[in-house]
């Protein structure tokens, strides 16, 4: 991976901090919108919306009586090459899901069965599932991962500690 780090120091005159942000810069991997490219999905691709491939014995979750709403799904297999660090399975699908009407914040612990995240490690035994609510599906457009860099998002305090520390350096 190249790094476009040092070019946006530059541009941004951070030059007599390039080497703390250089230390804690980290890779991530970005889904990328193929939003605009007219090929249709895979049942196993990597994709916003559309209907879900899930194994056949799976229970679709529920939050407070609703079905949630299938967001993405997201094939590993894809996102290997990306993930740098392999912090990830190399295989399986990553399936999430939320609730888009309530739009549970997380915070109460009432509202955990608000969002889930599955993951199926064999996808053998998986078939493309309807989503239970029709009206709410999300439109299906495929996704591609991309490693990129990041940098942590620095509040008040980490900011202070990080700008006493570049100026010792």
């Amino acid at each position: 991976m190249q790094s476009q780090l040092p070019d946006l120091i530059a541009q941004s005159n951070l030059q007599s901090r390039e080497t703390s942000l250089l230390r804690i810069c980290k890779p991530a991997i970005r889904l990328v919108s193929c939003k605009d490219l007219a090929r249709p999905c895979s049942p196993a691709a990597s994709k916003v919306g559309g209907r879900p491939l899930l194994p056949t014995n799976f229970n679709w979750p529920v939050h407070q009586g609703r079905n949630l709403d299938f967001l993405l799904q997201i094939d590993l297999s894809e996102t290997a090459a990306a993930d740098v660090h392999h912090l990830l399975p190399a295989s399986g699908m990553l399936s999430f899901f939320f609730d888009l009407k309530n739009l549970p914040g997380g915070f109460d612990p009432a509202e955990l069965s608000g969002s889930r995240v599955v993951y199926t490690p064999d996808l053998t035994d998986s078939v493309t599932l309807d989503v239970p609510d029709p009206e709410s599906a999300i439109p299906e457009y495929s996704l591609a991962p991309a490693t990129i860099e990041t940098l942590p998002y620095l509040d008040r305090a980490s900011r202070n500690l990080f700008e006493s520390r570049s100026e010792e350096h």
